[in-house]
């Protein structure tokens, strides 16, 4: 396991113009905390945003930009520590890696685009909870939601 040292900024806490070295403790302890649950939002907080989302918008497709502004909003409404400028971008990361992670994939051969880059073959990946649809009207769905389709 890779350490890894960030810095972060705690005032220290004084009490008429001397240090008070339990508040600044306190006030440390209080920030270290705050930044761990903001670091470590939860993929079962992550997905109950996901699917209340999709719960909102039933048998939708929305674009990866929308779900994760909303699914964002969301979680700042439950866990305000997560309003910190500072873990937006991991907490849209971590919301990406979610859905990337319940996301089917569709089979698809290596093959060489015009402009010369190699796309490496993918296997075909089923039984997630969600979807996607690339072109027009694409994005990800949820699975459950779609209509069966009608054979005629």
């Amino acid at each position: 396991m890779a350490t890894e040292k960030r810095s972060m900024r705690v005032d220290a806490v004084y009490v008429d113009g001397v240090l008070d070295v339990e508040a600044t403790l306190d006030e440390t302890r209080s920030a270290v905390l705050a930044r761990a649950a903001s670091e470590t939002a939860n993929d079962d907080l992550i997905g109950t945003g996901v699917s209340a989302l999709f719960d909102q918008y039933r048998g939708a497709s929305l674009g990866m930009d929308f779900i994760v502004s909303a699914v964002t909003a969301k979680l700042w409404e439950s866990n305000p520590e997560l309003r910190d400028p500072s873990v937006s971008g991991k907490l849209a990361e971590r919301i990406d890696a979610y859905m990337t992670a319940n996301t089917n994939v569709s089979a698809r051969e290596a093959h060489v685009t015009e402009k010369g880059r190699v796309i490496p073959a993918r296997a075909e990946v089923t039984g997630r909870i969600y979807g996607m649809r690339q072109g027009r009207n694409g994005g990800h769905f949820r699975v459950a939601d779609q209509q069966p389709a009608t054979t005629k």
